[in-house]
């Protein structure tokens, strides 16, 4: 079937099955004009998904090397290490968990916990790893990278820096998200996510965990591909300028936006990638979770099966915010780290 939206110039196609939709597509001006023929996104997307997967397993692979021969050479940080590969390992596992779908079988549970298990040992295993290859480099290079994040994981969330750090980076993520909805709506542009919206508190609250770990992952990828830039290039700027060039790709390929909406995703990643380099990686960790949580849909029909959802992610961001805000605020010391 093909619906018509409330602005005629776009086209929504949709599936059914014995009478419920159960497939929904939103094509822009131009696009799949005939069923059937595959939309423009699709075949301008297909070559920078592929380059871009292609350069973050490149870059995840010679992370994993520098991180296997620092091990070797004893050049670590044991307790860092060993503390974000717990960290890692607990939101996923904690995540999965509350997301999955328990069946009261002793032998069909045991597979559940096994595959959970494998899968969080996994990522942590490899999220260790990425940052043994950033530790050493970024302590030589940009130590500002890393120090919110190690007072982070000590437990001193009190800590001013590490307020400072999360505020800007759930402040930069609201900033960048009301960006993209005023350029969609001056460009005409259908921003495309596809986010997961669970109604259950359980479910809620597993996506956090899960959301957490992902932030982590990704933030460690970027700043991995920063600092074996660097040392490759030898040159901070060169290092960041490519690292923008990949976080720009990236953001037109996850909103899934038309060739000519390339300048929005460049301004974006400029802004966080340069404050990345200032901030570090509790900033840009913060800044991609709060971004994950904006981007799901809001109303306040409360009708809505996503309305409660909705407020959930608004209420979580906004009680974080005002938590980080006063635990920097409260000390002087704040403003002059700021400048």
């Amino acid at each position: 079937c093909l619906v018509e939206s409330t602005r005629p110039t776009n086209q929504v196609p949709c599936r059914g099955s014995r009478g419920r939709p159960v497939y929904f597509e939103v094509f822009q001006p131009g696009e799949a004009k005939r069923q059937g023929r595959p939309s423009v996104n699709s075949r301008f997307l297909g070559g920078p998904i592929f380059a871009t997967a292609l350069v973050s397993l490149l870059f995840v692979c010679g992370g994993i090397v520098v991180g296997i021969r620092n091990i070797v050479l004893g050049r670590i940080d044991r307790r860092g290490s060993l503390r974000i590969m717990i960290a890692v390992f607990c939101l996923e596992l904690k995540g999965g968990m509350l997301l999955a779908h328990h069946i009261p079988i002793p032998y069909f549970e045991g597979l559940l916990v096994i595959s959970l298990v494998s899968g969080a040992l996994f990522v942590a295993a490899v999220c260790g790893l990425m940052y043994v290859a950033i530790e050493p480099l970024a302590r030589r290079v940009w130590p500002q990278l890393l120090v919110s994040w190690t007072r982070f994981v000590k437990g001193r969330l009190r800590d001013p820096l590490v307020g400072r750090d999360v505020f800007l980076g759930i402040l930069t993520a609201v900033f960048v998200v009301l960006f993209m909805i005023a350029f969609a709506a001056r460009n005409g542009t259908i921003l495309i996510n596809d986010p997961l919206v669970f109604s259950d508190l359980k479910a809620q609250i597993g996506r956090v965990f899960l959301e957490a770990a992902r932030s982590t992952r990704l933030s460690l990828g970027i700043l991995l591909m920063l600092a074996l830039l660097q040392n490759l290039a030898k040159s901070k700027w060169v290092a960041i300028g490519l690292t923008i060039l990949f976080c720009a790709a990236g953001i037109q390929v996850t909103l899934m936006l038309p060739r000519t909406a390339i300048l929005a995703p460049i301004v974006i990643a400029f802004a966080t990638i340069m404050l990345t380099a200032r901030f570090g990686f509790l900033f840009y960790a913060s800044y991609l979770f709060t971004v994950n949580f904006l981007s799901y849909p809001f109303t306040v029909d409360m009708s809505a099966f996503y309305a409660e959802p909705g407020f959930f992610h608004l209420a979580l961001v906004g009680v974080v915010g005002g938590l980080t805000l006063w635990s920097t605020c409260r000390r002087p010391v704040f403003f002059n780290q700021l400048s």
